[in-house]
């Protein structure tokens, strides 16, 4: 199986009142007994960002602000994402080594794989209901806006 194990948050985590990182309880053991099954391990993370790190209008989200002090910013900001890619990297190298068969570099978009583990995931299952899944309902109840749904509804119905 191959399984995307996300960086930040779970497999390390920010030492408090400070930058530097530090391994999750038991991540070491984790991550061992899933290499021993054979499976296959990618290290995933949103610090491979390609938009962040070389490219702005890769980025779905950017918006064009065309002033100097913005490209000044985008350098700026491009020169942090790529240093915090470069830290896991050596973080990863030194801490737990020869642990991940592949480590994402964001040039592919979302990795394929038969599972992901990741801190802020939702675990959606589109039929019945396990013990810490959620549905499409459940979803829009716990994070949505339900009275924004209503008025939607309510809105589509005065159309002819």
């Amino acid at each position: 199986m191959i399984i995307a194990v996300d960086f930040d948050g779970t497999v390390v985590r920010r030492r408090r009142r400070s930058s530097e990182l530090e391994l999750m309880p038991d991540v070491e053991m984790g991550l061992a007994a899933l290499k021993a099954a054979g499976h296959t391990l990618v290290l995933v993370s949103s610090r491979a960002n390609l938009a962040r790190r070389k490219n702005a209008t890769l980025n779905p989200l950017f918006i064009r602000r065309g002033s100097a002090s913005d490209s000044a910013n985008e350098d700026r900001d491009r020169h942090l994402a790529e240093k915090r890619y470069q830290n896991m990297l050596t973080f990863v190298a030194e801490r737990i080594p020869d642990m991940f068969d592949a480590i994402d570099d964001g040039g592919q978009g979302k990795v394929e794989a038969d599972l992901y583990i990741d801190n802020r995931a939702v675990n959606f299952c589109s039929v019945g209901s396990g013990p810490s899944s959620m549905d499409w309902a459940d979803i829009g109840e716990t994070y949505g806006d339900p009275d924004a749904v209503a008025d939607m509804y309510e809105e589509s119905e005065k159309c002819p």
